[in-house]
């Protein structure tokens, strides 16, 4: 399976050095990947989903 983790700009330093850490959980049998993503801007063309999973979602009103 491919999957690719998002998050905001700011959490992708940890989010990438977790990736590179865990890497041999998953390196025979698929790829994890990290992108940007922010709720509040359009989606890329190339990132629709086939599952959306949420974790520690939260929601902030401005």
């Amino acid at each position: 399976a491919d999957v690719v983790l998002t998050d905001l700009e700011s959490t992708m330093p940890i989010l990438r050095k977790n990736i590179t850490e865990n890497e041999n959980h998953w390196k025979n049998v698929g790829t994890v990947t990290a992108r940007v993503l922010d709720w509040e801007q359009d989606i890329d063309e190339d990132l629709i989903p086939d599952i959306v999973l949420l974790a520690d979602c939260v929601y902030y009103t401005k």
